[in-house]
């Protein structure tokens, strides 16, 4: 996947979180997942869906490049 691509769904995952859009999460996370909020807590599917509300000011930020697929990634 070309770092543009990836980059492109970041930000729409941003948007869409940004906007508290609810849906977009629940059709596509899986049945079981958790994630490292910004503030270092991990949240399980259920609290992060929970926590999903409109006007959120989260944004791209890039602090190094990542190993992604076998290929070194950096932010554009």
């Amino acid at each position: 996947m070309e770092t543009n691509v990836v980059e492109a769904l970041i930000k729409e995952i941003l948007e869409r979180e940004n906007a508290g859009d609810r849906g977009y999460f629940e059709a596509r996370l899986a049945a079981h997942m958790s994630m490292r909020r910004s503030s270092g807590m991990v949240v399980d599917g259920m609290r992060f869906l929970t926590d999903i509300k409109p006007g959120g000011d989260r944004e791209l930020l890039c602090i190094s490049s990542i190993e992604l697929l076998g290929s070194q990634r950096t932010c554009g």
